[in-house]
């Protein structure tokens, strides 16, 4: 989330993300080509809206999540924290700031749920 120049990206894990994220797809196009047919209909049917309403809202929530979080990241740089929606932590030298909004109150980190949900 902070870029800097002097970090490194391990290149082992950039090859294994395309491997994997290439052969996931062809899979999936192959099973979807080849393999099963659905018409038309299928598009309108209860658990297709159904299953696309729940991957949005999941999407949704881990967009909103990780903005928030960003957000909080972006203005820790010598800001004072807001009572209403972060809670500093002393022992850092550094500000750190805990929100305690939304779906921040129900689970740790709503970013990951949505991703679950996803």
């Amino acid at each position: 989330m902070r870029p800097s120049p002097n970090r490194n990206f391990p290149v082992i894990i950039l090859i294994s993300d395309v491997c994997f994220n290439i052969y996931n797809v062809y899979v999936q196009a192959r099973s979807l080509s080849h393999f099963r047919s659905y018409p038309p209909t299928w598009l309108s049917s209860p658990q297709f809206v159904v299953g696309c309403m729940i991957f949005l809202c999941g999407m949704l929530t881990n967009v909103w999540a990780d903005s928030i979080l960003i957000s909080l990241r972006k203005s820790s740089k010598g800001d004072a924290p807001s009572p209403t929606n972060t809670s500093p932590s002393e022992s850092s030298s550094k500000l750190y700031k805990i929100p305690m909004a939304g779906l921040f109150d129900l689970v740790t980190c709503p970013n990951y749920l949505g991703e679950m949900i996803e």
